[in-house]
């Protein structure tokens, strides 16, 4: 069925090569990149260097958030109206 969620989560990776990936250190110190990554159902294999910040970061804190980002070339924009500061204020 076209219209479930897990349909279109799967052609969103089935239609990207990288993810960005955020890790932080043991004292919570940020990183964030771009991380290739390949999808094989269930799993999914992203590709770091042994000597890189975010390997590090998870096996310190075996913590890690990706987030998969649509090329906004082709997803669909909404217009959004000028509005004053004062009209807005009243809203």
């Amino acid at each position: 069925m076209p219209g479930k969620p897990e349909n279109s989560a799967l052609k969103l990776l089935s239609s990207r090569k990288t993810l960005v990936m955020a890790t932080a250190d043991k004292d919570g110190a940020p990183n964030v990149s771009y991380a290739p990554f390949v999808h094989r159902a269930p799993p999914l294999y992203v590709f770091t260097s042994s000597r890189s910040r975010h390997t590090r970061n998870i096996m310190e804190t075996a913590k890690a958030s990706v987030m998969f980002i649509e090329d906004e070339a082709r997803t669909r924009n909404f217009l959004l109206e000028s509005v004053s500061p004062a009209s807005a204020a009243l809203s």
